[in-house]
């Protein structure tokens, strides 16, 4: 990270807290990266407590949900209402990941891969995944546009 990318404003911590994060750190890593891994995991867990929550009152099967970094870092450059948009229809995918009479999701088939799907998030943005052993991968978010030049889908 350059300087010019730095914060000029420091975060006052206790001792304790610096070197717990500091045992954190991998060789050659520094503490603004593994911050940012902890914020992503943090994240994760928000996305994964939504998804198991009770559909209209009524408990339902989940299943887990689990995103690719690639695909987890999209929404970030988002406004935080898409943010907000994309967040919540993955977190749906927990209850219900497959095709239906609602038309958001399609099955596609590759050969010797396991079928992928794609979930229409809104008007402008759709997920990738698959499902495997009852967990969910998401394995790319992206503009609608770019999916149709990405998977050919004109």
């Amino acid at each position: 990270m350059s300087t010019t990318d730095c914060a000029t404003k420091r975060i006052p911590v206790c001792s304790s807290t610096r070197e717990a994060i500091s045992e954190l750190r991998k060789p050659g890593q520094t503490f603004d990266r593994v911050i940012k891994e902890m914020v992503a995991q943090e994240k994760r867990r928000h996305l994964f407590e939504d998804a198991g929550r009770p559909f209209c009152g009524v408990q339902t099967v989940t299943f887990p949900v689990l995103i690719e970094d690639e695909a987890f870092e999209f929404p970030g450059n988002l406004p935080e209402k898409s943010q907000r948009i994309v967040h919540d229809r993955i977190a749906r995918l927990a209850e219900d990941p497959f095709p239906g009479k609602a038309g958001d999701k399609e099955r596609f088939t590759c050969a010797g891969k396991d079928p992928a799907y794609r979930l229409h998030i809104s008007p402008s943005y759709t997920a990738f995944y698959r499902i495997i052993n009852e967990r969910i991968y998401v394995f790319n978010l992206m503009t609608i546009e770019q999916a149709h030049k990405k998977y050919g889908l004109l």
